[in-house]
């Protein structure tokens, strides 16, 4: 059946473990791509354009990251193929297989490989889906004027010229690390090793930067949410960001490119390793992916970086990202007084990670020489965890306090913790909105921790909170009620650092 090459039909093809969400979010952004394209890209252009999503399919291997999903014009001469067929493993042959490495993954320069028999036989192999092998030759050799032998293979003797689909560089510490936000991947195939002649190969880089920018932003924009990236810069959840990275739209967002951290660095999953890290398995860490509704990454190589290089590493990327974000928005290169941006996404991060990750503390008991007035026994806080406890957390962030009594009042009137969904749901893919508000206040703010892990409290007491901090505070409730439901009723952990609780 001929369907529209431009638009994208409920996929029966996408694996199920993929929550309903990110499968309608995914088919949004491979038709809004394939639009975009469409429109700057000629129907008989020789260039292919491959968006990477970290999604499974009918026919993939499970060890593969995930599709590589056809967003090109379709050539005329073979309009009639079923666009909901044209994708391939992310590991296969000699297109997608550069997506796991990145030091392959963010050269700027074409990558140049003749296909050969064994790139021919990993393509058939790790893309099980004939129906799909089938109709992508046939898109492709329609688009690039090659034959193959095999109606389900590419053409054994040719030329691939490929390239990471990755934006332009913001920054000259993006250009020292190599990390980049890769989209996809972009390429030609030709029958000589270098056909200077033929303008697709000659700008390949501008392809891949020009349709790399766009791509960016319709990713961000359906992963993220209009709710926290409105149509403009003022008042968005960047600009919060920025501005006051400890209030409830700036954390959000930290929070959704964290759990997106892998759709925009398919090379390296740090964002998931530091969690890990935190919580110390796979399985406690991918719960927590389901429970704000997204995926974690499908594979993982191994990793052997500490918390401090891993949180580093996460910093950066997300640094790489807020600046490409507004930098289209603001429609000029986004420039920040020195290292307040970084400075905003440190508080930023930390804040996150201690609600996604922080263990569930008692504020250490103060002489009363040191404070007149002490907080109530039993007040209760998210603290680092153990694994987390060499993270440098000089920099500010914010965590409410708050007294037992009452974290044990709501799990009695609420026990499935049902109250607390909007909270999770705010941080979840796309325009997920609603903010759960709470009447148990917070005691008082620790805006920091000591190297040991004890507390830094803040003047500001409750009555002074202000409404930006009322999701904050929920949020905060919430992993504590998740924390001691699970513990079912063991002693709560003492603060680290040797501090008497």
């Amino acid at each position: 059946m001929k369907i529209s090459t431009n638009k994208y039909k409920k996929d029966s093809h996408i694996s199920s473990h993929v929550s309903s969400t990110l499968t309608a979010i995914a088919e949004r952004e491979r038709a809004a791509a394939t639009d975009f394209v469409s429109s700057v890209l000629r129907p008989d252009a020789r260039v292919s354009v491959y968006l990477y999503q970290p999604i499974g399919a009918t026919g993939l291997r499970a060890e593969s990251p995930g599709a590589l999903f056809d967003i090109g014009p379709v050539p005329p001469s073979a309009e009639d193929t079923e666009r909901q067929y044209l994708y391939q493993c992310a590991e296969a042959g000699r297109t997608g297989s550069f997506l796991q490495s990145a030091e392959d993954c963010t050269r700027r320069v074409p990558q140049t490989t003749q296909i050969d028999a064994a790139a021919s036989t990993s393509y058939r192999a790790f893309n099980g889906c004939e129906e799909s092998r089938e109709a992508q030759i046939a898109v492709e050799a329609a688009r690039h004027g090659f034959t193959s032998p095999r109606r389900d293979g590419p053409p054994v003797g040719s030329y691939i010229h490929h390239l990471a689909l990755a934006p332009s560089v913001h920054g000259f510490e993006t250009v020292a690390t190599g990390r980049l936000p890769v989209l996809g991947t972009i390429f030609t195939v030709t029958h000589e090793r270098r056909p200077v002649a033929l303008h697709e190969y000659s700008n390949l880089v501008d392809y891949a930067i020009f349709i790399a920018e766009e791509a960016l932003e319709i990713r961000a924009t359906h992963l993220l949410g209009a709710a926290h990236l409105g149509a403009n810069f003022e008042g968005s959840a960047l600009e919060a960001l920025i501005d006051d990275p400890t209030s409830d739209l700036a954390v959000q967002l930290v929070v959704k490119l964290l759990f997106a951290h892998h759709w925009f660095f398919p090379y390296d999953a740090a964002a998931h390793a530091l969690m890990q890290h935190a919580l110390g398995s796979r399985a406690a860490v991918d719960a927590l992916y389901a429970a704000h509704g997204w995926s974690a990454p499908r594979s993982l190589h191994g990793n052997t970086r500490d918390d401090r290089t891993l949180h580093a590493t996460v910093r950066g990327d997300l640094g790489t990202l807020v600046r490409h974000l507004a930098w289209y928005r603001l429609g000029k290169e986004f420039r920040s007084r020195p290292g307040a941006l970084n400075d905003a996404i440190g508080r930023a991060l930390n804040t996150a990670l201690l609600l996604l990750v922080g263990s569930r503390a008692s504020v250490p008991s103060l002489r009363s020489r040191t404070l007149n007035r002490g907080p109530r026994s039993g007040d209760q806080y998210l603290a680092p965890s153990d694994t987390l406890t060499a993270l440098d957390r000089d920099e500010s962030l914010l965590a409410p306090v708050f007294p037992l009594a009452g974290i044990q009042s709501l799990l009695r009137t609420n026990p499935k913790l049902d109250r607390f969904a909007p909270s999770r749901d705010v941080c979840g893919p796309g325009d997920t909105e609603g903010h759960t508000r709470t009447h148990l206040k917070p005691v008082r703010f620790i805006e920091g921790f000591e190297r040991g892990g004890a507390p830094r409290f803040s003047a500001r007491m409750h009555d002074g909170m202000r409404d930006r901090s009322r999701w904050l505070c929920s949020y905060a409730i919430a992993r504590l009620a998740t924390i001691a439901a699970a513990e079912r009723g063991a002693p709560v952990r003492p603060a680290t650092g040797g501090v008497d609780a």
